[in-house]
This record gives structure tokens, C-alpha cells and sequence, in this order.
């Protein structure tokens, strides 16, 4: 069985450390350490994946949903595709896990996650699929803790990745 390379993106900037808390997770339960991977940057993922992989990434966002609130979406080339669950009838597409910053001048590390994805995949070094978790932050402090509803949100989110897992 191949595992995916499960992604969480993150910073030390209060609920942004989601991503990394559902890696966290993933390693308590012993997750093979060569399938996860903890970055600070989208671009990063450029350096870390293999064509053909499977690609999994967790990642907080900001957005009008209830802090802690779970979302799945797979990426396709140009698109994000629609996934409900039994648990999120409610969500609604929508960009997830951007990281773009704003500057005078774009650079690389101005790329958000989809452009990051859709880069790689015309350099052909990417996946045609990827999954993408994010769960509902709104405490983005540098330094502090996540709160408690994305901490519960990670450890859902792992819980999920990791049954699907072995149950492949």
C-alpha cells in the first residue's frame, strides 16, 4: 500500500499552526515520518513532491464559517472540486489555505497554494490530484498557541486522514 506525503502548512502565528498540529497527530499514531512533512511556505511543496504521489494538505483558513469548522477539497488542474461528507453537508466551494502576502513586488514567495500547485503541475512534477483539509482559524498572533477549536479541528482532521489510510 502507498501512503501519501501528507503536507501541513503552517507558521508559529496562533491558529496557522493547524497544518502542523494534524501532522503532529499523524506521528503519534506512527504515521511513517517519510510520508509527512511540516512547511511554512506553499512554494516549499516544489521541493518535496514527486510526480505521481499522492498529496494530502492540511492547512488553516480564514473565512465566515465557525472557528474549528473542517473542510475537504480536492484539487484537480484548474479546478477545486466539491467534497462533502456526512459530517459538512454545509460547505461551499470556496479558495482555501491561501498564503499569498501582499508586496510592492510579486515574487515566489508571494505564490499561493493553488498557483504553487498549478506551477508544478505544468512542470510536470506534481500530482493530477491533490486532498485538501483546512479547518476555520481566527487567532493569527505571532507566538501564541492555536485555540482550542483548531487544536480539536487538527485532531479530527488526522483521525480522518489516518482511517482512510488504513483502510486503503
Amino acid at each position: 500500500m502507498s501512503l501519501p506525503l501528507v503536507i501541513g502548512l503552517g507558521s508559529h502565528h496562533g491558529d496557522d499552526q493547524a497544518g502542523w498540529l494534524v501532522v503532529s497527530r499523524l506521528r503519534q499514531k506512527q504515521f511513517p515520518e517519510a510520508s509527512l512533512a511540516c512547511l511554512q511556505h506553499p512554494a516549499e511543496l516544489l521541493d518535496v513532491i514527486e510526480s505521481g504521489q499522492e498529496l494530502v494538505v492540511c492547512d488553516a483558513c480564514s473565512g465566515n464559517e465557525n472557528p474549528g469548522a473542517i473542510h475537504c477539497g480536492i484539487w484537480r488542474p484548474a479546478t477545486l472540486v466539491q467534497q462533502r461528507t456526512a459530517e459538512h453537508e454545509g460547505w461551499r466551494q470556496r479558495p482555501v489555505g491561501d498564503h499569498a502576502i501582499e508586496r510592492s513586488r510579486p515574487g515566489s514567495h508571494d505564490l499561493t497554494l493553488f498557483e504553487v500547485m498549478e506551477l508544478g503541475y505544468s512542470l510536470n512534477g506534481f500530482p493530477d490530484l491533490v486532498e485538501i483539509w483546512t479547518m476555520e482559524g481566527t487567532a493569527w498572533v505571532p507566538g501564541t498557541e492555536p485555540s482550542t477549536a483548531i487544536y480539536l479541528a487538527a485532531v479530527r482532521v488526522a483521525d480522518l486522514i489516518w482511517e482512510k489510510c488504513r483502510h486503503a
